[in-house]
């Protein structure tokens, strides 16, 4: 790859002994499902962004390291008309899945066992392609060949998702797994290894607790934070499997070379720049920097550490930013609810907290807008807490009354709920009707 990392340090041209399909053939992947690929949602911000993403109703769905297949079968549980295509390297797990398809009476799913470098998928054009946690953990020439057939297979208005490991919030993360990969050499059974790995992570933080220096925060919350991994993943992400991470831009560069470009991400702030710090947002904007660009300077300031890439095809019509008002052929939901039994006060400051009971329940946020007010309390009032967005707002505006159906109000209240969407607290999708 043009520009690849192996340019600044060492290249992963080869994977580790163990980090072959055996690994995972051994110690499959638990039935692990990932929202924010569910081509509904992937289509939704597609079409912010001006692409006319397929139909996910009747779509055709490609996954590459698809594992036993759950995150596939829980997509073509509630998409019944469309088609569903998994690879994966593990003979064990494609077969395990296919077992577990065939007793849930799932047809739409086809489960196959292959290696990246060499699948032939004909003539087939996907109208989304999902491959999580590939991308950084295989050597460069699987990631060109990825690449390669999503460029190949991607329908032409389709869109691809990759999620990939980030420079330079990876850096400390692979410090550690080294200390530990350097800890387990000579553990040739999963359970010794991974418990030899556990009492390491156990050393590292107690000796990291009498540290000092610059570096010890960095540690200590990746320390905390492998710690609080599933065994599987921290077996496979930590222990066995090639780490490779790279610079945004050097992904968008890899990309622009297989005639693909990076328009969004899944689930990060710069989906829409006003959710970002508006002190921040200024200074960038003062650099008069390019959308791209500043997005590299915001993974340096936020010390990101995971991307989850949207590529279409480069000459696909579609804008750089989202824009709000297409908001209304979207179905939006909400993470926010109100805090204490009021759920419109006019003119007076109503607090939101998330959904939930655990650490994350907490306020968030208060709003004093009527419209937004009266989006929210309409928005809450069904259930699920999921509609259309164009029919909250006019019932939202005919609530508020007065002044809330002026323009300006309008785009007050698109731009909050943009805001939120970037920020994970709200979410859209295609509306099943359309789907």
């Amino acid at each position: 790859m043009t520009g690849s990392r192996g340019e600044i340090e060492r290249s992963a041209e080869v994977a580790p002994a163990d980090s072959g399909p055996d690994a995972y053939d051994s110690t499959p992947y638990r039935a692990f499902r990932f929202a924010e690929t569910h081509p509904a949602r992937i289509a939704a911000l597609a079409r912010l962004h001006g692409l006319p993403a397929p139909d996910p109703a009747r779509a055709k769905v490609l996954e590459f390291g698809c594992a036993a297949g759950s995150n596939l079968a829980a997509m073509a549980v509630t998409l019944p008309e469309a088609r569903f295509h998994g690879i994966d390297l593990s003979v064990t797990q494609i077969e395990q899945g296919r077992g577990e398809m065939a007793a849930s009476g799932l047809r739409n799913v086809h489960l196959q066992a292959a290696d990246i470098l060499d699948v032939d998928l004909g003539d087939t054009r996907y109208d989304y392609i999902v491959a999580h946690g590939v991308f950084s953990w295989v050597p460069d020439p699987v990631r060109e060949r990825l690449f390669e057939l999503v460029r190949r297979h991607l329908a032409p208005t389709g869109v691809a998702y990759i999620s990939y490991n980030t420079l330079p919030g990876w850096t400390v993360n692979e410090a550690v797994a080294e200390m530990l990969r350097l800890e387990t050499e000579g553990h040739a059974d999963t359970e010794t290894r991974l418990r030899a790995a556990r009492d390491s992570l156990a050393l590292f933080g107690e000796l990291f607790d009498g540290a000092s220096g610059a570096h010890v925060e960095l540690v200590r919350h990746e320390l905390e934070h492998i710690g609080g991994k599933d065994p599987v993943v921290f077996l496979h992400d930590e222990l066995e499997a090639t780490s490779d991470p790279c610079y945004f831009l050097q992904f968008v560069a890899w990309a622009g070379e297989h005639e693909l470009r990076h328009f969004t991400d899944a689930k990060l702030p710069s989906l829409w720049p006003r959710a970002l710090p508006k002190e921040t947002l200024r200074m960038l904007a003062a650099r008069g920097l390019p959308w791209l660009k500043a997005q590299q300077y915001l993974d340096y300031l936020q010390w990101r550490r995971f991307r989850r890439s949207l590529l279409c095809h480069a000459d696909a019509l579609c804008d750089e930013l989202p824009a709000p008002q297409r908001l209304d052929s979207l179905v939006v939901e909400t993470r926010l609810r109100p805090v204490g039994d009021i759920s419109v006060a006019p003119g007076l400051p109503l607090r939101y907290r998330l959904a939930g009971d655990g650490p994350e329940a907490r306020e968030v946020m208060q709003v004093t807008d009527p419209l937004i007010q009266a989006f929210m309390h309409r928005l809450l009032g069904i259930s699920p807490r999921s509609r259309l967005f164009r029919e909250v707002l006019d019932d939202a505006m005919r609530d508020a009354g007065g002044k809330a159906s002026e323009p300006s109000r309008v785009a007050i209240l698109r731009d909050w709920v943009m805001v939120n969407i970037a920020r994970g607290w709200m979410d859209v999708s295609v509306a099943s009707r359309m789907a």
